[in-house]
């Protein structure tokens, strides 16, 4: 009887214990989780025409891509790339005009490569290509390549791999007798 009795305080007082490193755990967890306020910002002063397509986080930078559309340019359309403190405060915008009108849309690639650049897919609109832009960490434009395809009625990248010496683009293409998933290697060059 007497081991009865010490078998249930034990199991009691190991409950007892689990219950308060539980209620711990839970309640500094959840002052960590409000250790940033969060934030919802409207950029229509700053950045009037843009649109953001994707986003990814770099320490503590939020890296955007999109695509500006002003009437001021003889283009009217540019890549956009805005780097972003975690605040939403704008650090850097550049802008890519090109004579082709450029399209990113959300779900086309954005990564961090391993030197610490930037690279995106995207494609033009009507103008049977693709594109590949690679930044450096600060946001300005390192290279650009287009992948022009005359044959296809439509052509677009939305996936970036990097290799050790170079890329995988992949994406769509659809031309007067077949549609297919199409992969192209890039070098570093």
């Amino acid at each position: 009887m007497n081991f009865q009795n010490n078998l249930l305080i034990l199991f009691f007082s190991y409950w007892r214990t689990i219950k308060i490193f539980t209620y711990l755990t839970f309640i500094f967890s959840t002052q960590t989780l409000y250790s940033q306020q969060g934030f919802k910002k409207l950029y229509s002063g700053e950045i009037t025409g843009a649109a953001f397509s994707n986003i990814i986080l770099n320490n503590d930078t939020l890296v955007t891509t999109g695509i500006l559309t002003t009437d001021t340019s003889a283009n009217y359309t540019a890549l956009m790339i805005t780097l972003l403190d975690t605040n939403g405060t704008i650090i850097h915008t550049n802008l890519l005009f090109d004579p082709d009108i450029i399209l990113t849309e959300p779900g086309y690639a954005l990564i961090k490569t391993s030197n610490g650049q930037f690279a995106t897919v995207g494609r033009y609109v009507g103008a049977h290509s693709s594109f590949l832009a690679i930044y450096n960490s600060d946001g300005t434009l390192d290279k650009y390549v287009k992948y022009p395809d005359s044959i296809a009625f439509l052509y677009w990248l939305n996936s970036l791999v990097e290799l050790p010496d170079g890329f995988l683009l992949g994406g769509n293409r659809i031309g007067p007798d077949y549609t297919g998933f199409q992969l192209i290697r890039t070098d570093q060059n």
